[in-house]
């Protein structure tokens, strides 16, 4: 998984492309892409975790979802 390994280009040969009027850049081949502001953050450990207030969305293709589970990428459904 190149965006976990260290000490390498992590977007080299990645499209990126910015949301229209607001300049948000994304991964231009991502299926959705979910505009959202931090809302809330908490501490858990060594962990923060961000709680989002969803601001819109775009959808561009019906791929199928994937879920990371046990080091592995699985489909949804």
């Amino acid at each position: 998984m190149r965006f976990a390994a260290s000490g390498v280009d992590r977007f080299a040969g990645v499209r990126i492309e910015h949301w229209k009027d607001l300049g948000i850049p994304f991964l231009a081949d991502a299926p959705v892409v979910i505009h959202c502001e931090v809302a809330d953050r908490a501490t858990f450990g060594d962990h923060d975790l961000l709680i989002g207030r969803f601001l819109g969305m775009k959808i561009e293709s019906m791929k199928t979802p994937l879920v990371w589970y046990r080091r592995n990428f699985l489909p949804i459904g």
